[in-house]
């Protein structure tokens, strides 16, 4: 595995729940994205526009699978990452989003445990129905919020090492194409979670392989 996906996936604890607004999320993420600072600084990655770039990227990335992973991460811990305010703004009631998902799982749902996916996702409860259209929204504006992030990151490429700047770019790739995913369920995360398919992981390999 990739370091920095690794870092990712094992080694960055996710951001406190319950945020605020999108600052303080944004903060909090980069305040999770440490351990891929510390180890750009041990392969001699000392200029702190590059680490500040670094934060932003790996902050992009755990965003991404924050949005990609709501209805998981209210399944199984009951946390909710969404900021209050742009929940607020869009009509999305944070409190009713979160026992609709567990309702909706825990009656009559063969659900797998550890994703808190469901088999009739495609058939929702009244509860999750309520909620789509503002939660599409809600999702909408973050996801459009996160895209930036790894625009402005993508000038940390030049001043890494090629082993580290593949991992970097593969990190991006595959969580902007995760993105892409996320829009083309129409910014639905709340019934179904969003995974790469196939023809999307050619995508991303075909640009790794011209990338440089």
């Amino acid at each position: 595995m990739e370091p920095v996906l690794k870092l990712l996936e094992f080694d960055i604890q996710t951001p406190s729940p319950d945020p605020r607004t999108w600052d303080e999320l944004l903060a909090d993420c980069h305040g999770c994205v440490g351990p891929a600072r510390q180890m750009l600084e041990t392969q001699g990655v000392t200029d702190p526009k590059v680490l500040e770039l670094s934060d932003t990227a790996c902050a992009a990335a755990l965003l991404t699978r924050l949005w990609q992973d709501v209805r998981v991460d209210v399944f199984n811990k009951g946390h909710v990452f969404i900021p209050r305010d742009i929940a607020a703004r869009h009509g999305l009631d944070l409190s009713l989003m979160v026992k609709a998902v567990k309702l909706d799982t825990d009656r009559g749902c063969e659900g797998n445990q550890r994703t808190g996916s469901c088999d009739c996702a495609s058939m929702p409860r009244a509860g999750m129905l309520a909620l789509r259209k503002p939660y599409r929204t809600t999702m909408g504006e973050l996801a459009k919020r996160t895209e930036p992030l790894f625009i402005e990151s993508r000038a940390i490429y030049p001043n890494l090492p090629p082993e580290l700047r593949r991992a970097y770019r593969r990190m991006a790739y595959e969580a902007r194409a995760t993105l892409g995913m996320i829009a083309w369920g129409g910014y639905d995360t709340l019934t179904r979670r969003p995974k790469l398919n196939a023809l999307r992981r050619a995508w991303v390999g075909m640009q790794l392989r011209f990338s440089r």
